[in-house]
């Protein structure tokens, strides 16, 4: 079976997984293949997800989890981005420690863009890091997976990874 790859941007509001009735990814992306998504993002995310027919590929990033940089757009009234900053060396949860690199983008007076740099974090984490920093996002989008970037891929389309990035992913295996 030949090996196809993809970059995908999922829309917001669509699930990373089938969901009958709901829009899911599945809804934009080819038919009749066994296809396997590195890293969903949860329902009200968008950004960049690799799409594979590879098990192989597939396996070796769940074992060793890929870069992620995200884009928060938000909205706050009492953020206070040093107490953000300060917590780079991991936020506890469930008994874990999350570290993550933060960028300031933008600051108005009520609204800012936040670039967070993670590798390992539970569903929802910038969800849950928004509500104990007091933060409101009006949109997070994720831009890059490990050497992969999104570009100007429209939400809810899908692109074939070039020769170059497959290359990539063939070198992430050895």
């Amino acid at each position: 079976m030949e090996k196809c790859f993809w970059i995908f941007n999922k829309p917001a509001n669509c699930s990373s997984f089938r969901k009958r009735g709901k829009d899911d990814v599945f809804n934009y992306l080819p038919r009749g293949k066994d296809l396997r998504l590195i890293d969903g993002l949860d329902f009200r995310s968008q950004g960049l997800i690799i799409v594979t027919t590879d098990a192989e590929f597939s396996s070796a990033c769940r074992r060793n989890p890929l870069p992620k940089v995200y884009r928060m757009e938000c909205k706050s009234r009492d953020f206070d981005f040093e107490r953000l900053k300060s917590r780079e060396k991991g936020l506890l949860l469930e008994g874990k420690l999350y570290p993550f690199e933060v960028k300031l983008f933008g600051k108005a007076e009520r609204h800012f863009n936040l670039e967070f740099k993670i590798t390992r974090e539970p569903y929802g984490f910038l969800r849950r890091l928004a509500l104990i920093f007091k933060i409101k996002p009006l949109r997070i989008e994720r831009t890059s997976l490990g050497l992969f970037h999104l570009g100007r891929l429209a939400p809810g389309t899908f692109r074939p990874m070039s020769i170059k990035e497959i290359g990539m992913a063939e070198e992430m295996l050895k």
